[in-house]
């Protein structure tokens, strides 16, 4: 897609529409705002599912079981986001057209006691458990509510409601640890956890729980260290060492990284994902030919896997290649058309092969996607400079000041503009 004669950019709906030729969209447009809230919170996207609910209980029209859908799936979102007011706010609405609904007393019960409302969440999980005796998460939720009370005697007459074995206590603790995870709240995920490993300090799961959770707080020392008691306990666990393989990455301990990615898919020899997470690993380790290798296995097993063709792009360009990483961006657009970085990745290789014009028109399609992108503003300008179209090239810096003004490309932004005299 060429440019016009240099002139002031404007990104209209015309640009979106032109980015995204590669592919049919009607599949797309057919989706309903609540079948698009369904796909985002399936991803753990809860903001955006939230909105997408929001878009649904306004404007469509739904009908009575749908829009009750609606309310319980959105106030579910809510409630995992830290809004747990609105969420309360959602499933009080469905409980005054069915107040017969055990599984949304639970849920507005979890919201309060989030809130520190325990009375009121204690309420609603003896609610619940009225209706359906054998709701365990409603008798489990009011034990920790009891517990927060102060008030252990109740809080273990209802663990023991559970169930009699410590496992199931421990299932109490893990099931709200994941809960707090989801939210990022990572020092009480944590504690629940360890909670967990107190009652079952035999049983690996507590231990890859907590692993999980000192990962994403960025811990990676401790998650370690509880992988590898997790792995002592269970030698066949193929996600604990694939858990344990990703912290060593992200450790930069490249060696131990690929040895317990390997050990994982010697356990699970068709998981794609671990076939791509050892090609992201070796190209860290700037061994793009076993990354371009992983990659290609991942598609093998997978060929509409978008990710790993732009990662085997990124391989092929580290390789000097820019031919068939072009290839590879091209067919991860056209299975998905909406990931910023893999335009922004082909610019730049269009870039290499001296075709800033094909390059500016990737960076378009690039903040068509992501309009806050200060990269691709900023490669945008250099693309044009390329070209010499300086006030074209002035103008996507401007842009990259705008999105992001404290951003760390903003200064080099704003040198490159002083540098040149607009025309």
């Amino acid at each position: 897609m060429s440019l016009p004669p240099d002139k002031p950019l404007k990104l209209t709906v015309t640009v979106v529409a032109a980015c995204l030729w590669l592919v049919p969209l009607a599949s797309a447009e057919e989706l309903t705002n609540l079948d698009k809230a369904a796909v985002a919170y399936q991803h753990k996207l809860f903001d955006k599912a939230v909105g997408l609910y929001t878009l649904a209980i306004d404007n469509d029209k739904l009908d009575q079981d749908d829009l009750l859908a609606a309310y319980r799936r959105r106030g579910r979102a809510l409630y995992l986001i830290g809004e747990s007011d609105k969420a309360i706010s959602d499933f009080s609405r469905i409980l005054k057209s069915d107040p017969k609904d055990a599984s949304v007393r639970n849920s507005r019960g979890m919201a309060r006691m989030d809130n520190g409302a325990y009375d009121k969440a204690i309420a609603d999980f003896t609610a619940a458990l009225e209706l359906d005796p054998k709701l365990m998460f409603a008798r489990a939720n009011r034990g920790i509510a009891w517990d927060a009370k102060g008030d252990w005697d109740k809080a273990a007459a209802d663990l023991e409601g559970v169930g009699k074995s410590a496992r199931k206590f421990a299932g109490v603790y893990q099931h709200r640890g994941f809960e707090l995870l989801a939210r990022k709240k990572y020092g009480q995920a944590i504690a629940d956890f360890t909670r967990s490993i107190k009652l079952t300090p035999n049983h690996y799961y507590g231990f890859r729980c907590r692993g999980v959770a000192h990962k994403d707080k960025g811990d990676y020392d401790k998650a370690i260290a509880d992988f590898n008691r997790s792995i002592k306990l269970r030698p066949d666990d193929a996600y604990a060492f694939r858990c344990r393989g990703v912290a060593w990455r992200d450790k930069r301990q490249y060696d131990k990284a690929v040895v317990d990615i390997t050990a994982s898919l010697k356990l699970d020899p068709k998981n794609k994902l671990l076939f791509w997470i050892r090609g992201i690993v070796w190209d860290m380790h700037r061994q793009h030919d076993k990354a371009i290798a992983d990659f290609t296995r991942a598609i093998e097993l997978d060929p509409k896997y978008a990710l790993a063709y732009h990662s085997r792009g990124v391989s092929w360009k580290f390789n000097g290649d820019n031919d068939k990483a072009i290839a590879d961006y091209t067919r991860a657009i056209k299975l998905d058309p909406k990931d910023p970085l893999v335009y922004r990745n082909r610019a730049a290789a269009w870039a290499s092969k001296e075709k800033y014009d094909k390059a500016i028109a990737d960076y378009v399609c690039a903040v068509a996607v992501k309009p806050d992108s200060a990269e691709a503003y900023f490669d945008m300008g250099r693309a044009h400079a390329r070209l010499k179209q300086y006030s074209r090239a002035i103008d996507a810096w401007h842009k990259c000041v705008d999105v992001d003004p404290a951003g760390p490309l903003a200064k080099k932004a704003l040198e490159l503009i002083d540098s040149f005299d607009d025309p």
